[in-house]
C-alpha cells in the first residue's frame, strides 16, 4: 500500500478487505464531478481494482446514472464503468434487501420522515416520486451486504443510516487529498 492507496485508508478509516457500496452521487461525482472528487474516487477505484477494498453498489446505479446523463458520451462511461467487475461488483435487489429496505421505510411517519432519517433525494421533491425509496434501497443493499461503509455525497445519509454503517462523505474525503 503506497501513494493513494495509503492515502484513502488513512483518509477513511477503512482496512485493507472491507467492503464499502458506492452511491450513485459517488459515481457520478466520479465522472462529473470536480477534480478534488475524481481524485478521491480514483483512490477508491485503485484500491477496488488492487482487491484492497470490496467495492459494492446497488443494480438502481444504472437506473440513476443513464437516466439523464449529460451526453451519450457520459452514458457510454457509465456503462463501462458500472460493467467493468474487475472494479465493482453491482448488487441485484433480491429479497433481503427489499425486505430490509421496506423495513427502514416502514419505520419512517409519513409526515416527518425526512426529520427523522435524512432520507428525502432531490428528485423525489421535484418528480413527486415517493421519497426515499432509492436511498433505503442502496442503504439496505449495504447492509445487506455487509459492508463497513458507504461512499456518498448525500450529507442526509450521516442521519439515515444504521449506526454501524459509516457514512464517507466524497466532498469531505476529497479535501484531503492534494491535487
Amino acid at each position: 500500500m503506497d501513494g493513494m492507496g495509503t492515502d484513502i485508508f488513512v483518509a477513511t478509516g477503512l482496512d485493507v478487505g472491507d467492503a464499502v457500496l458506492l452511491d450513485t452521487s459517488a459515481i457520478i461525482a466520479f465522472l462529473e464531478g470536480s477534480a478534488g472528487a475524481r481524485a478521491a474516487m480514483n483512490a477508491v477505484i485503485d484500491a477496488g481494482g488492487s482487491g484492497m477494498l470490496k467495492l459494492r453498489a446497488s443494480a438502481l446505479v444504472w437506473t440513476e446514472t443513464l437516466r439523464s446523463p449529460p451526453s451519450a458520451e457520459t452514458a457510454l462511461a457509465y456503462r463501462r464503468f458500472l460493467a467493468d467487475s474487475t472494479r465493482i461488483v453491482i448488487v441485484p435487489v433480491d429479497v433481503a434487501i427489499a425486505y430490509a429496505a421496506a423495513g427502514m421505510l416502514a419505520a419512517l411517519d409519513h409526515r416527518s420522515g425526512q426529520e427523522k432519517t435524512g432520507l428525502k433525494p432531490e428528485y423525489a421533491r421535484q418528480s413527486g416520486a415517493t421519497p426515499f425509496f432509492a436511498d433505503a434501497i442502496h442503504l439496505a443493499t449495504a447492509v445487506v451486504g455487509r459492508c463497513k461503509a458507504v461512499l456518498t455525497n448525500d450529507e442526509a445519509w450521516k442521519k439515515a443510516a444504521p449506526a454501524n454503517l459509516r457514512v464517507i462523505i466524497l466532498d469531505e474525503l476529497a479535501a484531503t487529498f492534494s491535487l
